[in-house]
């Protein structure tokens, strides 16, 4: 799916079968600015997709990396998935979350896809169809319809 001129864009990935290198090129082929981790805690049982690492070589490509744990999903919520695999349940709960919580972090989100151009949203799951930041970048374009999303 090609993305339009438009510089309002908002894409997301998950490193999740990926390597490091894999994902770096793919985000520079889709010239993002700016990666955003929204896991709650930005380490990996993958240590190339610790903060650290992925900061680095994120900067080495020319794009900046930030860590936004407010966003993540918390720890009873993501082992609530793991022991009942219903993301629907999870995918409501998360939802209810960011809506009454954490509007100001994804109003934040959609400004700042504004001021950096193409910005881009990590989390592990390879799917965003059952990964939060899926939700993430719904609620950054209801709060922002001029956001195009893509998911990588």
């Amino acid at each position: 799916m090609a993305l339009s001129d438009s510089r309002e864009r908002l894409l997301t990935i998950g490193y999740q079968g990926r390597t490091l290198a894999d994902l770096l090129e793919r985000l520079v082929a889709n010239d993002v600015r700016l990666l955003l981790d929204v896991r709650q805690v930005a380490r990996s049982r993958r240590p190339e997709f610790n903060a650290r690492r992925i900061a680095s070589a994120a900067e080495a490509a020319g794009i900046a990396y930030r860590h936004l744990p407010e966003l993540g999903s918390s720890r009873r919520l993501r082992e609530h998935l793991h022991e009942t695999h219903d993301f629907d349940r999870f995918a409501g709960l998360y939802l209810a979350y960011v809506r009454r919580w954490r509007q100001s972090e994804v109003r934040a989100l959609a400004t700042t896809v504004r001021r950096e151009g193409t910005v881009c949203i990590l989390c592990y799951e390879s799917d965003p169809a059952s990964c939060h930041r899926g939700i993430v970048a719904a609620e950054a374009l209801r709060t922002h319809r001029k956001l195009e999303i893509l998911h990588l």
